[in-house]
C-alpha cells in the first residue's frame, strides 16, 4: 500500500510494507493502516516462502481486476475499510 498524496491528518504517509492479513469478525483484513487514500497491489508467496506470485487486485464490486488499484477509506459502522479482492492473474 503506498500513500496518493497526503494521509487524512495532513501528514505525509509512508509505504505500508507487505502485511499477512488477520481473520477478524468482519472477514480478513490488514489492520492498523493510516487513513488516506492508497495504490494497492497485492502478491502471495508460496507455502515454502519461495516463490513470489503478484495479484490481481479489485475494488469489491467493481468487476475490473488490475495489477493495482486507488482506493479511499470508507465509513462501516464504527470503521473506517478498503474493501478488496484479489485473484491470480
Amino acid at each position: 500500500m503506498t500513500p496518493v498524496g497526503p494521509l487524512i491528518d495532513g501528514s505525509d504517509g509512508k509505504v505500508v510494507p507487505g502485511r499477512t492479513p488477520a481473520y477478524t469478525d468482519s472477514g480478513w483484513a490488514v489492520v492498523d493502516v493510516p487513513l488516506g487514500r492508497y495504490r494497492i497491489t497485492a502478491t502471495y508467496r508460496s507455502a515454502t516462502g519461495g516463490e513470489v506470485y503478484p495479484l490481481q487486485v479489485e475494488l469489491t464490486g467493481s468487476a475490473a481486476f488490475a495489477p493495482q488499484v486507488t482506493a479511499d477509506f470508507e465509513q462501516s459502522g464504527t470503521n473506517q475499510r478498503i474493501r478488496l479482492e484479489a485473484r491470480f492473474g
